[in-house]
C-alpha cells in the first residue's frame, strides 16, 4: 500500500473508509480517504 503525505498538521481530520469482500474467502478490497479541516484531501489509500 502506498499514501500520500503532506507537511503540517491538521488539528482535526475527517476519515473515510470502505471494504468490502466477494465470499469467504474471496476477492476483496479496501480504501480509505483523510481531510483536513481546510477540505483538502492530506491522504488516499487503496488495496485490492
Amino acid at each position: 500500500m502506498s499514501a500520500a503525505s503532506t507537511s503540517g498538521h491538521a488539528s482535526h481530520c475527517v476519515i473515510y473508509t470502505d471494504g468490502g469482500a466477494r465470499g469467504n474467502p474471496g476477492p476483496a478490497a479496501a480504501g480509505a480517504v483523510i481531510i483536513a479541516d481546510d477540505g483538502s484531501v492530506t491522504a488516499e489509500i487503496s488495496e485490492y
